[in-house]
Parts: C-alpha cells; structure tokens; sequence
C-alpha cells in the first residue's frame, strides 16, 4: 500500500516537471502542473504519517487539509482553460489563488488556534467539529469540481461536430472517462467519511484506501495530460461557438436570417464547385469559419444549409466527402501504387481509426471489403 501512494506521489512531480518543461507549454498545462504538484503534496503527507514521521508534529500533518480544494479548483480552471473557456488566464488564475488559499488560510488557522490550545481547554467534541467542517467542505469542492467538470466537457463535445472535421485531439473523451473514475473515487471517498463516524479505524483505513485511488487517478491524469495538445485556440472557439448553441437559439437565429430554398440552392452550388476545386476536405484539420470563407457565405448561413439541407453537422459533411474520394482513387487505375492509408491521409483522414471507423459509418462496410467488392 505504501508503495503504491510514494509511487502517485513520485509520478505526480515528474509529469509536473515534464509539463513545465515542455517547449510550447499551455496556460493548461501549467495548471495541470499545478494540479499535480498538489496531489503529489497530499502523498507525500500521507507517507510521513504512515511512516510515524508526522506523530509528533500535529500542525505540519495538518497543514494538508486545504490541499483537496486547492486540487479542485486548479482542476476545474485546466478543464475551462483546455476548453478554451478562459479568455484571460492572469485574471482568472489571480482569482483562482485568491479564493483557494482563503479557504486554506482559514483552514489552517482553525486547526492552528485548536492545536495551540492548552490541553485543558481542548475537547474531543471539537475537534469532531472542526474534521467535519473541514472534509465536508472539502468533500463539497472536489464534488463541484467533478460535476462542473463533466458539464463543461458535455456542452465541449456537443458543440465540436458543428465547427471541427477532426476531432481526435480536442473530443478529450479520456477525460470524460477520468472525470468518471474520480467521480466513483469521490464516493467511496464520502462513503468511507461516513462510516468513520460509527468505526474509530475505518478514516484511517478509508484515507489509505483514498489515498490509492488518488496514486492511480495521477498516474492516467498525467500520462494523457501529456500527450494532450494545445487547447482549442481562444480567438476560434470563440467565433464560431456563435454557430452551435442549443436548438432554440439556433431556431431563433434562423427566423432571423432565413435561408430560402433559392439561396439554398445557390449555396448548393457554390459549395459543390469548392469542393470540385478547392477540396478543402483534404485539409486535415478544416474548419467551418476556413469553409465558409471559401464558399464565401457567413458561417451561421453554412451551418443552417448542412444541418436543415443535407441532414448532417459539419464533421460529418467533410467525413462524407472524404469517404466519396477515397472510394474514387480506390477504383482509380492510375492510383494502384497508393496504400489504403495513403489514400486515407491524402484525402484528409488523420488516423487509421477515425478512417476505418467513418469508412464503415458512410458505406455499411470495412476498407477491406469494398475493396473486394470493387474486384470483382
């Protein structure tokens, strides 16, 4: 057990360190290192009271109490800032600091007078008062942070489809499925705080127990983290989230500037023609602000022709059209020297799972067997 939290807390400074040092460094990854450094912090602590070390020295074991809120509120700013959600990271992370280390100060305070106190004047009744105020308010941050965190990234995915045609870096599905796996580790968490009050060992048992989680909660934090990139940039995300808010906005916006079926067809035209010269599908990572620019139409006039005309959201337009010419140069004769992937990355696919999975999603069938289908 104790092998496992020293190794969470080891992990936990050295992807801190990697993301500090990496060369196009995040406000993001700056508050993922932050992050880290705190949880790595937490261990650490919980090391030296296992180890004895911490027995004697009340006001340093305790001196971690805040060290979860902290947590919290630095996760859920890395998820607004991985999101693009931040537009000024100096003054959010200003207020960050402020709101955070208040509750940590007064934390510490509390716990500070209590300590100090001659033991005459101490009871056990309150420090039963102070623990419970303080896990309580730290059990209600880190729950905040978690749903907070999954509603950002839900309204996040729900909104890509409508602006992105390659969502393999920014969908941060994984982070949905951390997101997750805190959210269990959260109620066992608050579950085994509960059942401290009817069994003087179970907090023990139940910090340990947390403590594990926590080690491998970093550990899939910061291996993802650092293979994540660069968040959706700032002056983007903000346009064209314009173009994709709920139905009923989307609704009203239409009434507004109705897109009659001759403007329609028109814009049906001037679309095909750019997809016949330009072939912006080829372009891996398009955009529908890139592609409204090149049909020349305003972004909400192209977003309201593919959803209410063509039935489908940008993404699954321009994966479309990828699908129709890479089924064109696989009946190609003069493109036999291509591989499968060749085609697929010359007609804008940037992995072979986005490939096979949107292949199989457009025709019914797997590269494979159209192929065959094609031979015979």
């Amino acid at each position: 057990m104790k092998e496992i939290i020293l190794l969470g807390s080891v992990q936990a400074f050295f992807f801190a360190f990697f993301l500090l040092g990496k060369t196009k460094r995040s406000f993001a990854d700056q508050l993922l290192a932050a992050t880290l450094i705190v949880g790595g912090l937490q261990l650490s602590t919980v090391i030296l009271h296992l180890e004895g070390i911490l027995d004697g020295y009340p006001l340093l074991y305790d001196w971690n109490c805040g060290l979860p809120l902290l947590s919290a509120f630095l996760f859920y700013f890395y998820v607004k800032s991985l999101t693009g959600k931040i537009s000024n990271p100096t003054s959010q992370f200003r207020k960050l600091l402020v709101s955070a280390f208040s509750v940590y100060t007064l934390y510490y305070l509390i716990l500070g007078a209590y300590l100090l106190l001659p033991n005459s004047s101490k009871s056990q009744y309150d420090l039963i008062v102070i623990g419970t105020f303080i896990n309580i308010t730290n059990l209600s941050a880190i729950g905040w942070s978690i749903f907070k965190s999954l509603q950002i990234l839900h309204k996040h995915n729900l909104l890509l489809p409508n602006q992105f045609s390659n969502l393999d870096n920014i969908h941060l599905g994984w982070l949905q499925k951390w997101l997750l796996f805190a959210l269990g580790s959260y109620t066992l968490a608050s579950g085994g705080y509960v059942l401290s009050f009817f069994h003087k060992t179970s907090i023990d048992f139940s910090n340990s127990i947390n403590a594990i989680y926590a080690s491998l909660g970093i550990f899939t934090l910061g291996y993802f983290g650092m293979k994540q990139g660069m968040p959706i940039p700032l002056s983007q995300s903000s346009k064209e989230k314009k173009t994709s808010q709920s139905t009923d906005r989307t609704k009203h916006r239409y009434k507004n500037q109705l897109l009659t079926e001759q403007k329609a067809l028109e814009l049906q035209k001037k679309i095909e023609n750019c997809i016949q010269t330009e072939k912006p599908h080829r372009t891996e990572n398009i955009t529908i602000s890139q592609m409204a620019k090149l049909v020349n139409v305003p972004i909400n006039q192209l977003s309201q022709y593919l959803n209410d005309y063509q039935k489908q959201n940008f993404y699954d337009f321009i994966n479309s059209q990828r699908i129709e010419e890479v089924k064109t140069m696989i009946k190609d004769p003069t493109k036999t020297h291509y591989t499968l992937m060749g085609i697929a990355l010359e007609c804008g696919f940037s992995s072979k799972t986005t490939f096979n999975r949107s292949f199989k999603k457009y025709t019914g069938t797997t590269p494979s067997q159209y192929i065959q289908q094609t031979k015979k």
